[in-house]
């Protein structure tokens, strides 16, 4: 019995919510006619008021800041997987059938471990090749993570503002 006086106050207040677009809609005017019944008219057109006017400004922020952020995104994916590449060579590969990663081998060779004259020579070699192209490409990431992180956080301060003009709500 109280689901159904829930559900019936419930779609009372939707309903008024829902058919009621303007304060003159809900109330009747006192002196028109009761007999007549009112015509459908289409939705007027709002004039632009200057609540829309900011609204649609920092909508089209919102979108500019949401492409900027999925644009840097995608760059610091691409830069990652640029970095990972040397990355792995120096650690995970081993070098000339070792069982340790070609950054160990050329430590343990800088160190005076010896492994042997030709094998610390051509281990430094590697190394030294690889590890100019790797620390670029860190560099890059670094780079590439910061405009992220700062895009993101610039689309995260429009969609705050947005929803605090409720903005999002509107459209």
């Amino acid at each position: 019995m109280t689901r159904l006086i829930y559900a019936a106050l419930l779609v009372l207040f939707l309903a008024s919510m829902t058919f009621a677009e303007t304060p003159e809609a809900e109330a009747p005017k006192a002196d028109a006619p009761k007999a007549e019944t009112p015509k459908a008219e289409a939705p007027k057109a709002e004039a632009p008021t200057e609540e829309t006017s900011d609204c649609d400004e920092i909508l089209a922020q919102l979108e500019e800041a949401k492409s900027k952020y999925n644009t840097d995104y995608r760059a610091k994916g691409k830069a990652f997987n640029n970095w990972r590449k040397y990355n792995k060579e120096l650690h995970s590969m081993s070098y000339e059938a070792t069982d340790e990663p070609l950054a160990d081998s050329a430590e343990k060779c800088e160190k005076g471990d010896y492994l042997g004259k030709d094998f610390c020579k051509g281990a430094l070699e590697e190394f030294n090749k690889i590890s100019a192209k790797e620390k670029p490409a860190k560099e890059e990431l670094d780079a590439a993570e910061a405009k992220s992180k700062e895009s993101k956080i610039s689309y995260n301060i429009l969609l705050r503002q947005s929803y605090e003009m409720n903005c999002l709500v509107k459209k």
